[in-house]
């Protein structure tokens, strides 16, 4: 069995995304139901705290839940951090907000966000996957069933300083709820799955083009989630 053997209080309410810088020194968590950030320093025993808002101009309060970016997953490298944040209607004081879909680019030295990303409010952008050899990411968009062609993935690019920009992006109206992402080791090829109709999907990293696909689920609750590659 499993045995606890540290944990670390985040300073923010509902963590969601978790992720471990590159020497495994600095933890990442961001409140999906606050949009606050939170850096927990792992080397330092107890884990010395520090948390900032993921948008300061609209709630600058760790514990108020706001619901508005909804942010879900993030994954490190290099000094930075990416973080998808679903977006999508906001309500706020009786009145409906569209909140695009975005992925921000965060310094996790300085805790300052250096760039975002917007895609539409239909696209809910859901877990992420990084390059082994490029400074490209890797987004599914987990999309809304209502709307055709906003489930799909995306490729961005990050210049290493201060500008993330859309490489493809490829959608399709027989995705469905799509939500786990994993890469291959050469980097040729990403690995989707589709937790509204139970497909696994390829795609060519280069193009964003689809190339293989199987269901591996057609009947029943039981929907493809996470994808994960063994590393040989």
């Amino acid at each position: 069995g499993m045995t606890l053997v540290q944990s670390y209080d985040s300073g923010i309410p509902t963590p969601h995304g978790l992720s471990l810088n590159d020497d495994k020194t600095i933890l990442l968590t961001a409140s999906n139901t606050t949009d606050f950030l939170s850096k927990i320093n792992i080397s330092s025993g107890a884990g010395e705290i520090n948390y900032v808002p993921l948008d300061p101009a609209i709630n600058d309060t760790p514990n108020y839940n706001i619901n508005r970016l909804k942010p879900l997953a993030i994954v490190q490298r290099g000094g930075y951090a990416y973080i998808t944040c679903t977006g999508g209607e906001w309500y706020n004081n009786g009145n409906y907000t569209d909140i695009n879909g975005q992925v921000q680019v965060w310094d996790v030295s300085l805790l300052e966000k250096i760039d975002t990303f917007e895609f539409d409010v239909n696209s809910t952008p859901w877990h992420i996957e990084l390059d082994p050899f490029e400074d490209k990411i890797y987004v599914v968009l987990s999309g809304n069933t209502s709307i055709d062609n906003s489930a799909g993935v995306a490729c961005l690019f990050f210049d290493g300083e201060s500008s993330v920009s859309e490489v493809w992006r490829t959608t399709d109206l027989n995705y469905t709820t799509l939500h786990g992402i994993a890469i291959s080791q050469d980097g040729q090829y990403i690995y989707i799955s589709g937790r509204g109709d139970g497909y696994v999907y390829k795609f060519d990293t280069i193009s964003g083009q689809q190339v293989d696909s199987v269901q591996l689920v057609s009947t029943g609750m039981n929907r493809t989630g996470g994808v994960a590659i063994t590393k040989q």
